[in-house]
């Protein structure tokens, strides 16, 4: 063998030994993956939902439900007004007399934000409603000087329901009030109230006779034209016009003729024969 050769691999050894030695980092053994168990993939994270803010226009419900909780909620605070108690209630205080604290944050928000502010008959005072009534009367003075005021005014009658619903404790001042109002009943059996002025309009004292003589007289089937005949035989003017309105009577129309059928082949007349069956 060259022995060149040989002297460069006995250098090559030296260097060999001399240069440092730089170990590599073992890495962990991985488990083997388990073929039986499928692997799963991992999901994305989902995002986490925006808070709007409550819009009672879109939010779902049955708005006879909710038109409900509101009637309930009107007829408390009449009745409230109607007991004398003129102060207000705030929202959580009506839902629990009117047992009605399950309703929802949704109508909840729906009563306070729109039903109880446009309602007519709920005042808002502050953080809490009162029933507003038609007429502000506390007292039995207050109704007469509205009845006065209403009957000097020209404006007639008020109805007995729109009293009740403005007077606190009706009944008592009704009965403190009995000659100083007129109670007048309707056919169709409303109640009507007028101011009975007895200083402008003092009581007429009628005779005894007069009055009896008025009830005896019977007018049980008698029209208006008798009644003009009897005041012109006695010389008494009676008004003008006075023609009984009669119903018209509906005029049968005269039923239309049938129309002659027109026969045909009437020139072969003597030709034909009828076979028709006897």
């Amino acid at each position: 063998m060259d022995p060149s050769l040989l002297k460069e691999h006995e250098n090559y050894k030296k260097r060999a030994a001399n240069a440092p030695l730089v170990e590599a980092r073992k890495r962990p053994a991985q488990p083997e993956p388990n073929k039986s168990r499928p692997h799963k993939k991992s999901k994305p994270e989902r995002e986490k939902p925006i808070q709007r803010e409550f819009d009672y226009k879109t939010a779902t419900g049955s708005s006879e439900y909710k038109f409900g909780i509101l009637a309930k909620i009107v007829r408390y605070l009449k009745s409230m007004h109607q007991k004398g108690i003129q102060e207000a209630i705030t929202i959580d205080d009506i839902l629990d007399e009117t047992n009605q604290t399950d309703i929802g944050p949704r109508n909840q928000h729906w009563l306070t934000s729109e039903a109880l502010l446009n309602n007519p008959k709920v005042e808002v005072v502050g953080n809490g409603y009162r029933f507003k009534p038609v007429y502000n009367i506390r007292d039995k003075k207050g109704l007469l000087n509205l009845l006065r005021e209403n009957e000097l005014n020209g404006n007639g009658c008020i109805m007995m329901e729109i009293i009740e619903e403005s007077v606190p404790n009706v009944a008592k001042v009704m009965k403190d009030l009995k000659d100083s109002v007129i109670h007048l009943v309707r056919p169709d059996k409303k109640e009507m109230l007028y101011y009975n002025n007895k200083d402008d309009y003092p009581p007429v004292a009628i005779d005894e006779d007069i009055v009896k003589c008025w009830r005896s007289v019977s007018i049980e089937g008698v029209d208006e034209r008798k009644f003009e005949e009897y005041l012109k035989k006695h010389n008494i003017t009676a008004m003008e016009n006075l023609e009984i309105k009669k119903a018209r009577v509906q005029k049968k129309k005269p039923s239309k003729k049938a129309k002659p059928f027109k026969t045909h082949n009437e020139h072969m007349g003597d030709i034909l024969k009828d076979y028709s069956a006897k």
